[in-house]
């Protein structure tokens, strides 16, 4: 086992190009998130196909602290697409520009 020091190490040395320089985590995986929804758009996805079954939006949950709620997805998505830059369900240009994903704009 490698002492916590080296693991440190090793761990900002993933974390970072050939050059030292860091990388951002959170950001790639917010181009991986876009790129995956932009495939799915090319594929043949609808905003309407974005949604939970059937049995989370309408069957209350049956114990715990949310007991006798239902999902309040249609509530909820706009401001969650507001929130990832999106609209209708997928990334504005302006989102995929400021990813560096202009291969993905006006698609």
């Amino acid at each position: 086992m490698k002492e916590p020091k080296e693991m440190a190490l090793l761990a900002a040395k993933a974390l970072s190009d050939k050059k030292g320089r860091e990388i951002q985590v959170l950001e790639i995986g917010d181009r991986i998130y876009n790129i995956e929804r932009m495939f799915n758009k090319a594929a043949g996805m609808k905003p309407e196909d974005d949604r939970l079954p059937k049995r989370l939006l309408e069957e209350p949950i049956v114990n715990g602290p949310s007991t006798g709620m239902t999902s309040k997805l249609p509530l909820t998505l706009p401001e969650y697409y507001e929130a990832r830059g999106w609209v209708n369900a997928f990334p504005t240009d302006e989102t995929l520009k400021k990813l560096g994903l202009d291969e993905c704009v006006g698609k």
